[in-house]
């Protein structure tokens, strides 16, 4: 049985508007996350790497909070609008999953024993925190998991700091 367009196009809206609160809603909890793993990299004296953890993040959280106000309470929307506002959302993850592969790669390898597993809870909170509301509209939970857990998985094979391939193996069937 073949779902009438406009049913279709309304199911569509109404996931889009749950997905856009919760994102606005997520923002508090990036921000900790990112300042908090802006500090971490600070400590290790990888200043640029904490700069840009913390720039990229409040790009990302500013651009949530707008698509939030620009669609959040828009009750009309065409095909082609909620086609953009998908684009917009998986763009939005991948530029947060592009600041944690660059935390990974430049902070993770630098920290302390203690330090680099709270920065791995924060990655597996992160992560469920976005499966709550990136997974029901587009490929953006796919987008930033792929990115998050690759650069994981990656340091926990390659960086003899932060080796670990119980973590890598975990991370790798966890994300799947």
């Amino acid at each position: 049985m073949h779902t009438p367009d406009g049913i279709d196009t309304e199911i569509q809206r109404r996931l889009l508007q749950v997905t856009l609160r919760n994102s606005a809603r997520s923002v508090v909890l990036l921000m900790v996350a990112v300042v908090f793993i802006a500090w971490l990299g600070w400590r290790a004296d990888m200043r640029s790497g904490a700069v840009l953890t913390l720039v990229m993040g409040l790009v990302v959280a500013g651009w949530r909070v707008s698509l939030q106000r620009r669609y959040g309470g828009v009750e009309a929307l065409s095909r082609q609008r909620i086609a953009g506002i998908v684009r917009e959302l998986e763009l939005n993850a991948v530029l947060v999953g592009l600041m944690w592969v660059m935390a990974t790669v430049l902070i993770y390898p630098l920290l302390p024993p203690t330090s680099a597993t709270v920065y791995v809870v924060i990655v597996c909170g992160s992560v469920a925190t976005a499966a709550f509301f990136m997974s029901m509209v587009g490929r953006s939970f796919e987008l930033l998991m792929t990115l998050q857990l690759g650069a994981l998985v990656a340091m926990s094979l390659l960086a003899t700091p932060v080796a670990s391939v119980p973590l890598a193996v975990l991370a790798a069937v966890f994300g799947v």
